[in-house]
Order: C-alpha cells, then sequence, then structure tokens
C-alpha cells in the first residue's frame, strides 16, 4: 500500500443574518474549507477526514440608509479638507517666492 494518502477536510461553518433596511432578517451560513493530504503510515489503511467546527459567534452585516445630515457632514469634511490643503500649498508657495525673490535681489546688490 505504498503511495496511498490520507485527506483531511476542514470546514468552518459561521452563522450570518443579514438585515435590510427595513429590519427583515435572512439567516445564512458562510463557510470556509480546506484540505490537507499525507502519506499514509506503513500498516496504516488510507482514509478521509471531515472535521467540522460551529462557530459560536453569529455574524450580523445592518443595511441602513445613511441620512441626509450625515451626507452634509461628508460633503462638508471634504470640502473643508480641500480648503485647508489648498490654503497649505498657497502658503508654502508664496513663503517660496518670498524667499526665492530675496535671495535674487541680494545678488544683485
Amino acid at each position: 500500500m505504498s503511495g496511498s494518502l490520507t485527506y483531511e477536510y476542514f470546514l468552518d461553518i459561521i452563522p450570518t443574518v443579514y438585515s435590510n433596511a427595513l429590519l427583515v432578517d435572512t439567516k445564512a451560513y458562510q463557510f470556509t474549507a480546506h484540505t490537507h493530504q499525507f502519506p499514509t503510515h506503513q500498516g496504516n489503511v488510507p482514509a478521509v477526514f471531515f472535521r467540522y467546527q460551529l462557530s459560536p459567534i453569529t455574524v450580523r452585516f445592518l443595511k441602513r440608509k445613511k441620512s441626509l445630515a450625515h451626507f452634509l457632514t461628508y460633503v462638508c469634511a471634504i470640502v473643508g479638507g480641500v480648503f485647508t490643503v489648498a490654503g497649505l500649498l498657497n502658503s508654502l508657495l508664496q513663503s517660496t517666492v518670498v524667499a526665492f525673490q530675496k535671495n535674487v535681489l541680494n545678488k544683485k546688490s
């Protein structure tokens, strides 16, 4: 029986609940699977093992609509960030130009 293999299959099962905006629940399961194979030892019979692991924790996905206030907050944050970066770039460019002009005027004198 040389060349025989033993197979192990591992399944992790996770209970999952999907809730939509109307709070209607849909129950499902997510799972991951992987396998492992190894040679059978001398004198042992090839085998197949299935190992199940049920998760004690339920994953919940909740779909909600964002409010208008949330949207406006995001827009204000983006606009404020753009103005802040533009102000920083303007001040950096202005100080660079002033330093360059002073350097050029000092070389002429």
